[in-house]
């Protein structure tokens, strides 16, 4: 580097200049995320704890799909689901898509909207915080007695929502559109030093599985000179019950 683009440099300092960042998130989600560090001046390191896998069977999915046309709403809590789903409907009848457009659609928050909009979906509403109880709330609102609800979601995905729907009068149908794994990441032993050595600032997780399987793989202590950030209250329970300091 120049002496003039160490000038400028040292003049515009970034947020994250010189922090290492561990991100723990599926090696398929993780390229928006690791360009918004980078860009904040951050230093990536991938830790994929989770793996985002199709369902062990697709018979409930392929029927819904069958018969798109019936639901009175559709309802997404993450963008995995979008994902999964949109993909699951092309293959087996393309003309479901355009019968999901139509369609009165909720998601659980922001990033699941996002997924469902670049997918040509018009989304009614989405809850003030991204949590499956907000959500349960907010369609609680409506009149769901004798409605149909199509529900696509992963196997680990929580139950509040389906219980809660069904308690306002709903018929609920859930078909699994991905598992989620626990991957056996090969650079665990050198997170383990680089943890001990506090050379990881900050540790993120997106997702309560991701936090278990990585309390499985690195003694929660590690932890102690590294900040943990996380994306939601549903994860930052998840992280406090692993013993972990959410910062």
């Amino acid at each position: 580097m120049s002496e003039i683009q160490e000038k400028q440099s040292s003049s515009n300092p970034k947020p994250l200049d010189g922090r290492t960042v561990l991100v723990t998130r599926a090696q398929n989600q993780v390229e928006a995320f690791a360009r918004a560090i980078s860009d904040a001046g951050g230093n990536v390191v991938f830790f994929p704890v989770i793996e985002i896998t199709t369902p062990d069977s697709w018979v409930d999915c392929d029927s819904v799909i069958r018969h798109i046309h019936s639901y009175d709403l559709i309802v997404f809590t993450s963008a995995n689901a979008v994902e999964r789903f949109f993909e699951r409907t092309l293959a087996v009848d393309g003309r479901g898509l355009s019968t999901i457009r139509q369609k009165s659609v909720y998601a659980v928050g922001e990033i699941t909207r996002s997924s469902l909009v670049m997918r040509g979906c018009t989304v009614n509403d989405i809850p003030e915080k991204s949590t499956a109880e907000d959500l349960g709330r907010l369609l609680k609102e409506l009149d769901l007695r004798e409605k149909k609800i199509l529900l696509p979601r992963g196997d680990l995905s929580s139950r509040v929502l389906p219980i809660l729907l069904r308690q306002s009068g709903a018929t609920v149908d859930e078909p699994i559109v991905y598992n989620t794994r626990k991957p056996e990441p090969e650079n665990v032993h050198t997170i383990r030093e680089m943890l001990l050595k506090n050379e990881i600032d900050v540790v993120t997780f997106f997702s309560p599985s991701s936090v278990r399987n990585f309390a499985e793989l690195i003694p929660i202590e590690h932890l102690e000179g590294a900040a943990v950030a996380v994306i939601g209250e549903v994860t930052a329970e998840a992280a406090r019950q692993a013993g972990m300091k959410v910062d």
